[in-house]
């Protein structure tokens, strides 16, 4: 009898032991990252300290000419092979070359039913066949600004149409301060690059007619400049003796810098040659987010996207994709704020503008009604992003010098350029 209860004993302890799982420690989620931003970990710190079944660590890649040492990849061939990273911050060095293939997952079914709130122009101009691989949180904008008169009325301009405008003004007149052939050259090619190459078909036209016209214009500007001590950029304006002012949005009181150059002048944000639309170019900023295709916790690394877009978040931004968030910075930006020093009341200092040759800067307590609904619509009407490829760029810049110096034709480098950048072009395309 009492060996039956022993018995008895030890098989129940059995089965219990059996039906007993170790308890499971929290699923982990790779993050990759390119610059191991402190903002980038603060926001992976509170996502893990409110989530007990997921914690995110951070991955380190490094961006590399050579594509065996290139951390993009790197992270390709990881998620092909199914033990890659979950999340990507491709930060702002982002580049729509950076998600060719496809690795990475379309948010855009995730922001479904909320795509009114965001500037859907901005996610639209980061898109790769249609889908959004990758999403920036904020952005910057560049463009030119000038009069309206001095630019006959135009509001934006093909490259054709910027050196006919160029070649209309009186002898001395400069396209704009700091014009060398270099700078002249890279902020064309910030907005026009993508012209010339067919990511989809793997094929490129640097050898055509107008990229030729474009390396003889940048051509015609001076090597380096010099510059007298008593330059004063705001002074050539006030003169007639510059067309436009190359001009960066990166937070909402940028707007008021081009109108302190042209005073009550009627401006025109011209932008960068571009062909049928605003020049107004878009770049990312830090973090550009993504989801791996292969991921098994895509719900869970859109939660931590989603931080991002929240619109408290959003308002601590400078150029925030969520445009409730913007609408908000605006209103608030009417206003002028005080504070009391030593006593006395003064308004607060929200942004301050200068320029070469200022004695002092100008200050900014606060916007107009005009100069928000302007900003508003350059945002708005803004298309081209400046996710160019950097290997491109570079394979161009290296092989002008040798025109610019006289070393070689303009046929000659434009072939050069051709044939190098073919052969990238085709492989990256792959």
């Amino acid at each position: 009898m009492k060996k039956g209860i022993i018995i008895l004993l030890v098989l129940t302890l059995c089965l219990s032991s059996c039906g007993r799982k170790e308890k499971q420690g929290p699923v982990v989620l790779v993050l990759a990252s390119f610059y191991g931003e402190s903002e980038l970990q603060k926001q992976v710190d509170v996502f893990n300290q409110n989530h007990t079944d997921y914690q995110i660590e951070i991955k380190s890649y490094q961006r590399a000419d050579i594509s065996e040492e290139d951390g993009i990849a790197q992270i390709q061939r990881e998620i092909i092979a199914g033990n890659g990273p979950d999340l990507i911050d491709f930060g702002s060095m982002y580049s729509n070359t950076d998600v060719i293939g496809g690795y990475t997952e379309d948010l855009m079914p995730y922001l479904e039913g909320n795509l009114d709130k965001y500037f859907t122009n901005i996610l639209e101009s980061f898109c790769y066949k249609g889908s959004l691989y990758a999403i920036p949180v904020s952005f910057t904008l560049d463009t030119f600004a000038g009069s309206k008169e001095a630019l006959g009325g135009r509001e934006q301009w093909n490259i054709q149409e910027m050196m006919a405008c160029y070649e209309e003004q009186p002898e001395g007149v400069m396209l704009y301060p700091g014009e060398t052939r270099y700078d002249v050259l890279s902020r064309i090619l910030t907005g026009s690059m993508e012209y010339y190459i067919d990511w989809e078909s793997g094929t490129c036209s640097f050898d055509q007619g107008e990229f030729e016209q474009v390396l003889s214009f940048a051509a015609s500007f001076p090597e380096g400049l010099e510059i007298d001590e008593d330059f004063s950029v705001k002074q050539a304006f006030l003169d007639g003796k510059a067309l436009i002012i190359p001009t960066r949005i990166g937070g909402i009181y940028g707007i008021a810098s081009a109108e302190y150059i042209f005073d009550d002048k009627d401006i025109s944000y011209i932008g960068y040659p571009a062909e049928s639309v605003s020049g107004t170019v878009i770049s990312p900023d830090s973090p550009v987010l993504a989801i791996s295709g292969k991921s098994k916790h895509k719900e869970i690394c859109w939660e931590f996207i989603s931080q991002y877009l929240d619109i408290e978040y959003q308002k601590e931004l400078g150029l925030p994709i969520n445009r409730v968030a913007m609408e908000e910075k605006l209103a608030q930006s009417l206003e002028t704020e005080y504070e009391i020093v030593d006593g006395e009341k003064q308004p607060v200092v929200k942004n301050q503008v200068s320029f070469e040759g200022d004695d002092q800067p100008q200050y900014i307590y606060c916007l107009t009604e005009e100069q928000t609904q302007r900003l508003m619509q350059i945002i708005e009407s803004a298309q081209i992003n400046d996710a160019y490829d950097r290997h491109l760029y570079r394979i161009i810049m290296d092989e002008v010098d040798s025109y610019f110096s006289g070393d070689k034709t303009l046929e000659e480098v434009t072939k050069i350029i051709q044939n190098k950048a073919s052969i990238y072009v085709s492989e990256s395309s792959k």
